[in-house]
């Protein structure tokens, strides 16, 4: 066997190091030290489904250091996908005292972005009753179809702008009222994972406007609690936190929390936005007419606008939240996007882990060149990537992947091929729906640990149409938290101050008229085959597992 891993890897060894190559580790440290005295650097935490990481950002956007650590999910039971709360608070304290060492006393702010749809009861002294229900987590779909028969759905997203899916925090209340209603006694309040994690730094629950519009519970318009989606859950509107502004100092780090974690007294938090909005300012500032795209385990495209669009159609394709200062951000996120390549690498790709293992080279480096000697299309292999429940309205909470064509003469690469393909298929969705509401964009700007494969950016340009523009820095999300504090702290008057301030560079990818026209075939294709699995799924009953 090693003698083969041999041969396999000389023949790859010339295009790999082509390649920008990325090394790997248990426990992600990216630090990189610049010479000098900082005089005020933003203290950044991006708080993730499966990686917690903390950075320190300057106020010229040099990223000074990272810290990262994997976070374990739990599942007790079928469909189960949980955070307990108090590791990962322990995952956030230990990359904050790793990442600040050394610059303890230049650190002028904190400021926080997370994963969106999590929800923990705690009660009014902030111990948790439940563990976190993360987006990944599929029990409460049942009660999506209790929502369904209850209410009109139509009129919910008009009210909302979140569609009938069940990752939203409105079924994950029903389904845990009618499970565990036990937790609902008493004073309690209910939670995301961001609005925690504020809460164990200020001793008090907050949530921003931001993360708060992503609940299914916010009205997009005026922006205070909806009273059908308060009626829907048989909850009053004193269980949720207090809500604030995203840019604006909300309070001081608690001084026992902070000597705990080694901050200076009297360390002002600003709460910033969740994750993938946090994305969008470090790509843009606050540019309209161009659209934002992470690339990670999942994937969204949206824009930003200064009124909040919904789809016209009864498809209800546009998941629209509020970004900050009178604009909202209309878009669409996938749930299966680099989580299909996990997938291939842990149940196809055994033996490129053997020879990641012998070269030192990342496993993904060796998939992605396996996938570019694959024709556009993957002579005739269509992946549906449903491996989790996806947020498309038609499929109603099921998962269940499908690879349709697969004959004698396709490969593991040709798997590979189209799965990356499929992540480009499914944002092509969200971007006709955005482009039929309105919302035209002239280029598309990534960031993302996806965005290292200059395969997939490729993909998705020729699938769009659209020009590419790849971030020089992947942890756009630790920028664009950073970008927040400092007009927060008034070392810049606006973001496209600070945008400037930055001084971002992007590499630009341009599409393929010839490879435009082929992709537009296999999108169709695509779509017919994504079709039929609609219909099928609309025959099954839901599962939570």
């Amino acid at each position: 066997m090693m003698q083969w891993l041999r041969r396999y890897w000389t023949l790859l060894r010339a295009d790999i190091q082509r390649g920008l190559l990325m090394r790997k580790s248990s426990r992600e440290e990216l630090e990189s030290f610049h010479e000098g005295r900082h005089e005020a650097l933003v203290l950044t935490l991006d708080v993730g489904t499966t990686v917690v990481k903390a950075g320190l950002v300057d106020e010229q956007g040099r990223v000074l250091r990272i810290s990262s650590e994997e976070v374990k999910l739990h599942s007790p039971e079928p469909g189960a996908v949980e955070h307990n709360p108090r590791e990962l608070w322990n995952c956030v304290v230990r990359n904050i005292k790793h990442v600040i060492r050394g610059y303890e006393n230049s650190i002028h702010a904190i400021s926080i972005s997370s994963y969106l749809f999590g929800l923990v009861v705690v009660d009014h002294e902030g111990k948790e009753r439940t563990n976190i229900m993360t987006w990944m987590d599929t029990r409460c779909a049942e009660a999506l179809e209790d929502v369904r028969r209850r209410a009109d759905v139509s009129e919910l997203y008009r009210r909302t702008g979140c569609p009938p899916l069940h990752v939203y925090m409105l079924p994950k209340i029903i389904w845990l009222k009618a499970r565990r209603p036990e937790v609902f006694g008493g004073r309690y309040y209910l939670l995301n994972s961001k609005d925690y994690i504020i809460s164990k730094l200020l001793g008090t629950p907050y949530t921003e406007f931001s993360t708060a519009s992503a609940t299914q519970m916010l009205n997009i318009h005026s922006l205070r609690w909806e009273p059908m989606a308060l009626e829907l859950a048989d909850v009053d509107e004193r269980v949720f936190p207090n809500l604030v502004d995203s840019d604006k100092i909300l309070d001081y780090v608690k001084d026992n929390v902070a000597k705990e974690l080694g901050l200076r007294d009297k360390l002002p938090l600003v709460p910033s936005v969740y994750d993938g909005a946090a994305f969008i300012v470090g790509l843009g500032g606050l540019k309209e007419d161009i659209a934002y795209t992470h690339l990670g385990s999942s994937a969204m495209v949206r824009v930003i606008s200064r009124s909040p669009v919904l789809d016209k159609s009864e498809s209800m394709r546009l998941q629209t939240y509020y970004l900050m200062r009178g604009r909202w951000v209309p878009g669409g996120a996938i749930n299966n996007s680099g989580l299909t390549l996990l997938w291939a690498r842990d149940s196809l790709c055994q033996v490129e882990k053997e020879l990641a293992e012998l070269t030192g080279i990342n496993v993904f480096e060796i998939m992605v060149k396996m996938a570019e000697k694959v024709p556009p299309g993957a002579e005739g292999l269509i992946c549906i990537p449903f491996f989790t429940s996806e947020r498309l309205t038609s499929i109603r909470g099921r998962a269940g992947a499908l690879i349709w064509g697969l004959t004698l003469k396709h490969t593991k690469a040709h798997i590979l091929r189209a799965l990356i393909e499929s992540t480009a298929f499914l944002l092509k969705i969200f971007s006709l729906a955005l482009e039929e509401n309105g919302l035209e964009y002239k280029e598309l700007r990534v960031g993302g640990g996806g965005a290292k494969s200059r395969l997939w950016l490729e993909i998705i340009a020729n699938v769009l149409g659209k020009t590419v523009k790849r971030a020089e820095h992947i942890e756009m999300g630790l920028i664009g938290d950073a970008m927040i504090a400092y007009v927060a702290l008034g070392y810049y008057k606006s973001y496209e101050e600070v945008f400037r301030s930055f001084k971002l560079t992007f590499e630009e990818i341009k599409p393929s008229t010839e490879l435009i026209r082929r992709y537009e075939e296999i999108f169709d294709r695509f779509n017919k085959v994504l079709g039929v699995v609609e219909r099928i799924y609309s025959k099954l009953e839901p599962s939570g597992g």
